[in-house]
């Protein structure tokens, strides 16, 4: 008998596959229900009107609940109201609402001490008036250093994972906004690096490399487009993460499962831009190269004694990059889109995340998911650019516009 495990968020089929991988019995509520997600778990839609708080509802009264630990997906960590409900309901499994509300600040980052190949971006609150002076003389040199990024309104409605981008270019004649702030922008190669904390020891599990405005062009430029991983890093690059992120679980209390994304810079520095106290899809991708179980990580089996190892990277071909990997593209189209049956768009095993036939999907949100196993990281994203096109074309013969 497999003990049962809650999953909630707009996105659950990535955490549900973990579960399972786990011994878990997952049972979801989604925003939207996947056909694949459907053969994972028991599942149940949240109106997209009432997201989150629906779920709470459905959560009471629906027969089916099992008396479970909750394990939260994307967006959840943005809503604090939502989330100390729901601890009133059910334990969770992770990090409890004020350590995930301390995470999301933007000063978390500022509590990592000095360490070697490590330095958080620069975030700055407003545009000081010197800036706004070189500005005025120097527009493209200024605005290129910076980016803005949209903070987490919470409580309004907001989607899944990377479904809206939050971190645009700085316009020339643009002026911030209240909730808008200013981040260091970063030329080299962003990642997500996963963790599995007790709160005192940390083990990297895995990093993976972020796709940003690609590969299916339907998406928008610094849109979250999918990730390829593991990737290899440098003994220097691993020491960081793995000093930051225990340093970060003991300084905020994080427990679970949770994530630092950030750029390995030109020189080779690891730059953080955010902490994410929660599953990300990132994991499910790592457990596919390594064949490992997040959730049965040291640091959640044997608590707080436990010194775990950070795992052995996986094996390296003549590049340097893992032998073999997994990637994951997000299929998004510019226009809004009433989607066919996708079950024939490529072979079998090759999409996730696959909507029920005649559901109306809005331009720039996730279609679905396009999954590659490849030898080397430049041949998982040429797959995955060719099958993000495939499938593009498959709905732009059989799909109305809305």
């Amino acid at each position: 008998m497999h003990p049962p495990l809650i999953i909630l968020g707009a996105q659950t089929r990535p955490a549900a596959a973990s579960a399972r991988r786990a011994g878990y019995e997952p049972w979801c509520i989604d925003r939207l229900v996947s056909e694949d997600l459907r053969e994972l778990a028991a599942a149940r839609a949240c109106p997209p009107g009432g997201f989150p708080d629906r779920m709470l509802d459905i959560l009471r009264h629906a027969e089916d609940a099992p008396d479970a630990p909750v394990l939260l997906t994307a967006p959840l960590e943005d809503y604090p109201r939502f989330l100390d409900r729901l601890a009133a309901m059910r334990p969770l499994l992770g990090s409890q609402p004020a350590a995930i509300t301390a995470a999301r600040s933007l000063e978390a980052l500022n509590l990592l001490p000095r360490i070697a190949a490590l330095r958080p971006v620069l975030i700055r609150h407003s545009a000081p008036l010197w800036m706004r002076l070189l500005r005025g003389l120097l527009p493209n040199r200024i605005s290129r250093r910076y980016l803005v990024h949209d903070l987490p309104a919470t409580g309004e409605p907001r989607e899944a994972e990377g479904e809206q981008p939050r971190i645009h270019v700085w316009g020339l004649n643009q002026r911030l906004r209240r909730g808008q702030v200013l981040i260091e922008r970063i030329e080299g190669r962003p990642f997500t690096a996963a963790f599995a904390t007790d709160g005192w020891s940390a083990l990297l599990l895995g990093v993976v490399e972020r796709l940003l405005g690609g590969p299916a062009r339907g998406c928008a430029p610094l849109q979250e487009g999918g990730a390829i991983g593991p990737i290899t890093l440098t003994e220097p690059q691993r020491l960081a993460l793995g000093k930051a992120g225990a340093a970060l679980a003991q300084r905020l209390d994080l427990r679970g499962l949770f994530a630092i994304d950030g750029v390995l810079d030109e020189r080779g520095l690891v730059r953080p831009t955010a902490l994410v106290p929660r599953y990300v899809a990132a994991i499910d991708l790592i457990e596919r190269a390594t064949a490992a179980a997040a959730l049965n990580a040291p640091p959640l089996r044997h608590g707080r004694d436990a010194v775990p190892r950070a795992p052995a990277p996986p094996p390296a071909s003549a590049s340097g990059e893992p032998a073999a990997v997994w990637g994951m593209a997000h299929v998004r189209d510019r226009l809004d889109r009433m989607v066919p049956d996708l079950q024939q768009a490529l072979e079998p095993g090759h999409l996730a995340d696959i909507p029920p036939a005649c559901t109306p999907i809005p331009a720039r949100r996730a279609i679905c998911t396009v999954l590659v196993e490849a030898d080397g990281v430049e041949a998982c994203r040429k797959i995955l650019a060719e099958r993000c096109e495939r499938v593009l074309q498959f709905v732009e013969a059989r799909a109305p516009r809305v």
